[in-house]
């Protein structure tokens, strides 16, 4: 209904325009109705409705269209200076997250893990909040590991009651919790 009635309104100002010009009499810029040949309002063309449609919105693959600074959901928090971490985002993580992506790449499951996009996937994993603990699965404002989501969500001798579901599932990544742990103490950069 929005567009139908943006199309009218043009129609309606382009109307206007031309009855103004014409109204005007200026010979170099139009002719008035007069000179056109047109004897009278009956002549004259009924303004035509024009519909504008707006593009389809981009697909949504659960990262964010650009790194926007992080804002810490705690009050007075801070993101983690990290500028010492030994575990990069981009050359450690995410290469473990490459057996993620038969679920999380393109297919459209949240959040979306891009492993030739790092930048984007650490997003999508920030911006992603499990819905069973209500809280988001990557914190660049904690280095508290017992407290990482996504140490819970991949970790399988965490309590399923005190995590979401166990990603991968039914084995979570055993072997790389620990590396995994050591960037969460860093407060689990975009490095």
């Amino acid at each position: 209904m929005g567009a139908r009635r943006r199309g009218v309104g043009l129609v309606a100002s382009l109307a206007a325009a031309t009855a103004l010009v014409f109204a005007c009499g200026d010979d170099d810029v139009a002719p008035t109705p007069v000179d056109a040949g047109v004897d009278s309002a009956k002549d004259v063309a009924a303004p035509v409705d024009v519909t504008i449609t707006e593009p389809d919105p981009p697909k949504d693959t659960g990262a964010p269209e650009a790194a926007a600074p992080f804002t810490c959901a705690d009050a007075g928090a801070s993101v983690v200076d990290a500028s010492a971490c030994a575990v990069s985002f981009k050359t450690d993580i995410l290469p473990l997250f490459g057996v993620c992506v038969n679920c999380h790449g393109t297919s459209g499951n949240k959040p979306a893990i891009l492993v030739a996009d790092a930048n984007a996937t650490w997003n999508a994993l920030a911006a992603f909040t499990v819905p069973k603990v209500s809280r988001p699965l990557v914190n660049p404002c904690s280095t508290a590991v017992a407290d990482s989501v996504l140490v819970q969500t991949v970790d399988k001798s965490v309590s399923a009651s005190e995590r979401g579901a166990l990603m991968p599932p039914g084995q979570g990544l055993p072997s790389d919790v620990p590396k995994i742990k050591q960037w969460v103490q860093c407060g689990a950069p975009n490095n």
